[in-house]
């Protein structure tokens, strides 16, 4: 007895008749923004990864990241906030942030935000700039009659 590979042929030819039948358009990938070569831009970024992937943290990683990119803590700071050594607050912030980075890698949502940002920024910066269709004289509640 011989065995064969693969679907039957007539799945074959349903899955092929529907893909003619329904074509699927696939949207296109929005690539990683390469991190920012400055600093203020870098924790910006960073700030914006927190955001969008911060639930996706632990608690204790959330709150040192919180507390270094929002609040503007040094690792002493948080090593005594925390109950940790100074390398153990910079260690785990380190680890949250190439965890964040690694999500990031993975999934785009935060490049995808920004492209939709600058799309946004886009449109009503075009909105502001376009004149004003002004409403026709003489139709509606203004006219009267004696």
């Amino acid at each position: 007895m011989t065995r064969r590979s693969g679907p039957p042929a007539d799945a074959v030819a349903e899955r092929d008749d529907l893909s003619t039948r329904y074509p699927v358009k696939a949207l296109p990938f929005t690539p990683m923004a390469p991190p920012p070569a400055q600093s203020n831009e870098l924790r910006q970024w960073r700030q914006r990864l927190l955001d969008v992937y911060g639930p996706m943290l632990t608690d204790h990683q959330r709150e040192a990241c919180h507390l270094y990119l929002d609040e503007d803590w040094s690792f002493s700071e948080l090593a005594e906030q925390l109950s940790v050594s100074r390398a153990g607050a910079h260690d785990l912030v380190q680890r949250a942030l190439a965890q964040l980075d690694r999500m990031e890698a993975n999934l785009g949502h935060a490049a995808e935000l920004m492209r939709r940002d600058e799309v946004e920024a886009e449109l009503r910066g075009r909105a502001a700039t376009r004149p004003v269709a002004k409403a026709k004289k003489g139709a509606g509640a203004g006219s009267s009659a004696s």
